[in-house]
């Protein structure tokens, strides 16, 4: 545990904090919840899909950019031959990943909610709604980066499963309103599970009960931490 705590930290202050990285992570959920605030129109329930997409762009896109950057400079090859188990190796990424997506999930909170006035929040439950949803997101970009062959391609691949997901996870649409197989399609995205988790700690009003996106969520997480692990061992 402390061998993958280093990684983290190597990780966050190395790739992360980065006055680009840190503008970048500042700017663009800002730039994108106001995008769509400004249409004046189902902002309640548009800002707790505005959010988790937030943290969902900016997670994945650090966990991939780290790993993708130390594969193909040949730094990876060196945690590789280290002392280190492959699950500390992949928890460390996913550590560092996971506090930039609570950067800019606090980010885009702290600005949506003064607009909306949400200001009786349970902060427990959000805190836990932030933390599970931003692990799934780590976890999530640390399986894609491991899997792909070339690295070059992570973004490219990233991209074609983040925007089809953006569309089909309910966060511009109910899912009620959804037919059916698109509705069976989206319980088998983890954005989904996230954005319903959200809303009913934002709104108190979900389609999926929030106990089944906890469950989902954590299951989630631990399914693709596995993998994560057997694709770092098929490859290495």
């Amino acid at each position: 545990m402390k061998k993958a705590y280093y990684i983290a930290k190597k990780d966050f202050f190395e790739y992360f904090i980065k006055p680009p990285t840190l503008s970048w992570g500042i700017t663009f959920p800002i730039a994108f919840a106001l995008s769509f605030l400004i249409r004046g129109k189902d902002l309640f329930f548009l800002a707790p899909g505005l959010i988790t997409l937030a943290s969902f762009f900016g997670t994945t896109s650090m966990a991939s950019a780290a790993i993708v950057f130390e594969r193909r400079m040949k730094e990876f090859e060196r945690m590789i031959v280290a002392p280190l188990d492959y699950w500390e190796i992949v928890l460390g990424k996913m550590i560092g990943s996971f506090l930039f997506g609570m950067l800019t999930s606090i980010v885009t909170i702290l600005f949506i909610i003064p607009l909306l006035g949400m200001y009786s929040l349970n902060l427990g439950t959000l805190g836990i709604a932030l933390v599970l949803s931003s692990l799934v997101f780590a976890a999530f970009g640390v399986y894609i980066s491991m899997m792909i062959n070339d690295p070059r391609n992570v973004m490219v691949i990233l991209n074609s499963v983040r925007f089809p997901m953006m569309f089909l996870s309910g966060v511009f649409i109910p899912l009620n309103t959804y037919p059916f197989m698109l509705q069976i399609i989206a319980y088998a995205l983890p954005l989904t599970y996230e954005i319903e988790l959200l809303r009913w700690v934002l709104t108190n009003n979900s389609f999926l009960n929030p106990f089944i996106t906890i469950f989902g969520s954590i299951i989630w997480i631990l399914l693709f931490f596995v993998l994560s692990i057997w694709a770092l061992k098929r490859r290495y």
